[in-house]
């Protein structure tokens, strides 16, 4: 093997290494560019999650309130008497036709 040879190969390793450099720099900042990326869109799902499960209690409590406010309405209770005012007037009725 000569010295030009050698020079050649010494030539060829070190174009090598520089091409590996290039690549893991480039790696190194498309991995960076991914991570801020998906960084960004993690804390926005985040938030986003964050917000829907607020609107959600929010509407679970203002449902509540609702059943709350028709159980208190003793609904049972209003339509037994509208069934005997309805009884009652029937009555009424029959009786103004005999």
């Amino acid at each position: 093997m000569n010295a030009q040879t050698i020079v050649g190969y010494l030539n060829a390793i070190d174009d090598g290494c520089v091409a590996i450099k290039k690549s893991r720099t480039a790696i190194d900042t498309e991995n960076k560019k991914l991570t801020d990326e998906l960084t960004s869109v993690s804390e926005k799902a985040r938030e986003d999650a964050k917000n829907a499960k607020c609107a959600f209690e929010r509407e679970e409590s203002e449902v509540k309130a609702k059943e709350e406010t028709v159980a208190a309405l003793n609904l049972p209770e209003l339509r037994e008497k509208r069934d005997r005012a309805k009884d009652l007037l029937g009555r009424l009725l029959l009786q103004k036709t005999v």
